[in-house]
């Protein structure tokens, strides 16, 4: 059904320019010319835009303006992830606000100069996952003008995003891990560094678990949620989708440790009487002395510490939970089994990360059916 727009009637002004004016949702735009034809030409497109739902003309603000918008009203009210929310500001106010893109009037961005600011990005040295993020942060801003009628399309959508580069993860040796968690073994995070070398769990999954999630005498845990620290402070929030969500068996030799930390955390609980932080996160399975959670950050010096020890060159606490998938993998567990214990949303997403399966592995396998062959 077309949109009500006004009678749009031309009229010649006093000081002779000629003028149409005609509604655009709840404001009146006035197209001027130096004559009839120029303006009566104006309206006519400006009907056809408004007949097909976009704006009669782009707004004049400039792209850092809008963004900067987006970041204060839009992203707060998106749903995103409390981490997303904070990558995606720091992403905007540092790569579209601060960047020449940013000086641009929204209606006079194509799409030539989305692909000139991706370049710059790639000149710069941003890795293809973070300028994939950066398009779809540029993207969803441009989406949000295009909603509240400040652009007539998004030019975003004319350029191809950056392909996704293939890589694998970094591992480690089962016996460099060993090394590893052995010259942690003074550190208070060498439970937690324990628990994902052997579940494959994620960090901030070890860091948010509750020991409700923990059912010893089964040997199981599950995983709900993910704990990280953010621009407001260290959130838990649960996991949103189905493959997040899971039950990962224990090892034996896992139920000791937690059982030994439980007491652990029981008796500093007593000791710190009442300046023990019990919070609102929950019952933690990992904490501080004094109850609070634990940062993220120092479980990773705890990591590069041990690795410095080791002489082993490591840099991210995800090269445990990358050592155990390989491990699982190069021992003949089901690629769909461990992609279930990684909790990844497709089997393709394993393969992936987890294709340097050694040659050992290959060539055992290869051996292993030539002798049932007979050969």
């Amino acid at each position: 059904m077309p949109r009500i727009h006004g009678d749009g009637s031309i009229r010649q002004r006093k000081d002779g320019r000629w003028e149409a004016r005609l509604r655009d949702g709840s404001k009146q735009v006035s197209i001027y010319g130096k004559t009839r034809r120029d303006v009566a030409q104006q309206l006519k497109k400006a009907r056809e835009r408004l007949d097909a739902g976009k704006p009669v003309r782009d707004a004049n603000r400039t792209v850092a303006d809008w963004a900067a918008q987006w970041v204060e009203v839009t992203l707060p009210a998106s749903g995103r992830a409390a981490t997303t929310r904070d990558q995606y500001t720091i992403l905007t106010r540092k790569h579209i606000i601060d960047d020449e893109l940013g000086s641009l009037r929204l209606g006079k961005v194509t799409g030539g100069d989305v692909e000139r600011w991706l370049g710059r990005k790639a000149t710069q040295g941003y890795a293809a996952s973070t300028r994939r993020t950066m398009y779809a942060v540029l993207r969803a801003i441009l989406d949000t003008a295009v909603r509240d009628r400040l652009l007539a399309r998004n030019p975003v959508h004319d350029v191809k995003r950056p392909a996704q580069q293939s890589s694998e993860a970094a591992h480690l040796a089962p016996a460099e891990v060993a090394r590893i968690l052995d010259a942690a073994r003074s550190s208070r995070y060498h439970p937690v560094l324990v628990l994902i070398a052997a579940t494959g769990c994620r960090k901030g999954e070890a860091l948010g678990l509750r020991w409700r999630d923990i059912n010893l005498s089964a040997a199981q845990l599950t995983i709900r949620g993910s704990l990280a620290r953010t621009s407001g402070g260290i959130l838990l929030t649960e996991a949103k989708s189905a493959t997040s969500r899971r039950e990962v068996p224990l090892h034996q030799g896992v139920v000791a440790m937690l059982r030994d930390w439980k007491r652990q955390q029981q008796d500093e609980k007593l000791a710190a009487g009442n300046v023990w932080e019990e919070g609102t996160l929950g019952d933690l399975v990992f904490r501080t002395e004094l109850g609070r959670p634990v940062d993220p950050r120092n479980v990773l010096r705890a990591m590069e510490t041990a690795a410095r020890r080791c002489g082993i060159a490591v840099d991210d606490v995800h090269a445990l939970r990358h050592s155990a998938a390989t491990a699982w993998l190069e021992a003949g567990v089901h690629v769909k089994a461990v992609s279930s214990l990684l909790g990844h949303s497709s089997i393709s997403i394993t393969g992936d990360l987890y294709g340097h399966r050694s040659e050992e592995a290959g060539r055992s396998a290869v051996d292993g059916l030539g002798d049932a062959l007979g050969f």
